[in-house]
């Protein structure tokens, strides 16, 4: 599954207050995941910020001279109406950015260490870079502490813009090392800039099971070998071996289960005729669908010793 951008939201430009409260982003529903950056500013306070329910700390306060900036993030369990109140309780000239991704995974801290910052004074933001192993939503947010017209990124989209801040993402569909590069705002001042990657929900598939040789074979019992060798990413319900006398069986016939997820496992298969053909394949289940590994064929037999007596 790819991350993709819903909608924003902010509070616009810097207002002196003790609480912000941006509007919850257009259309943000259940399993989306709001990440919401706060930029404070007055000289010597850093008072604690109370978040609203729900929202989780992410990363450490980035700070550039009296200039305070935090991240937040939440997953939504249903759909969020009104505003999400951010509060501290000494005004600070301060705003919200609030990015509604979709698509983002479904447990878990979405954002983790994936978050890159820079400090300094603008004229020209100076450049954040990313590496991850997965396709991430990138979200950049600037602050300035002057007024300003804002140039994004290059391959951003900017969606939020007023002369304090500045937010935009980017799309790019694959693992890698990204840069938020040639980002610029026509003031010079104090200025913060942070790139955010945002996890997405692992891409799930059936198993993949192989079947190995039938192996100890009597005449009417017999053990199946199977591997399941990937999960698909979920988990594991069922495994075994299923049997017939028609070629490629399904779990509809005769089946043997083994507890267990992905690995190496042995079933026994008992009931079987003597003498008989046998077709034999391993098998596993998850959320996906039903997998199965080759077609094996095996001959349950019996050697019978015969007595002579003079």
């Amino acid at each position: 599954m790819a991350v993709g951008f819903r909608s924003s939201s902010n509070t616009g430009n810097d207002t002196d207050q003790s609480q912000q409260s941006p509007a919850v982003p257009s259309g943000a529903t259940t399993d989306d995941v709001v990440v919401a950056v706060l930029t404070r500013w007055a000289s010597g306070l850093n008072p604690a910020v109370t978040p609203p329910s729900g929202f989780t700390h992410v990363g450490s306060q980035v700070t550039s001279g009296d200039a305070k900036l935090d991240i937040y993030w939440k997953r939504l369990t249903g759909s969020d109406a009104g505003t999400y109140m951010f509060s501290w309780g000494t005004p600070m000239w301060s705003h919200v950015h609030c990015f509604c991704m979709t698509g983002v995974k479904l447990s878990g801290d979405p954002i983790g260490s994936n978050i890159a910052s820079w400090t300094g004074t603008a004229g020209t933001y100076g450049t954040t870079q990313l590496t991850t192993s997965f396709a991430p939503g990138l979200i950049w947010s600037g602050y300035n502490d002057s007024a300003g017209t804002h140039t994004p990124p290059t391959n951003f989209t900017e969606v939020i813009d007023f002369d304090s801040g500045v937010g935009a993402y980017y799309l790019p569909g694959a693992s890698g090392t990204y840069s938020a590069a040639n980002a610029s705002v026509t003031s010079s001042s104090n200025a913060i800039a942070v790139l955010i990657g945002v996890e997405p929900q692992p891409s799930e598939t059936p198993p993949t099971v192989t079947t190995q040789p039938v192996t100890n074979i009597t005449g009417s019992t017999a053990i199946g070998n199977g591997t399941v060798v990937s999960d698909g990413g979920s988990t594991i319900t069922e495994r075994g071996v299923c049997w017939s006398t028609s070629v490629n069986p399904t779990t509809s016939d005769s089946k043997a289960t083994s507890a267990g997820t992905t690995g190496a496992y042995s079933v026994s298969m008992t009931g079987l005729s003597n003498g008989i053909l046998y077709h034999a394949r391993a098998y596993a289940i998850n959320s996906l669908g039903t997998s199965y590994g080759a077609d094996v064929m095996f001959t349950p037999y019996l050697i019978s010793v015969g007595w002579l007596t003079a």
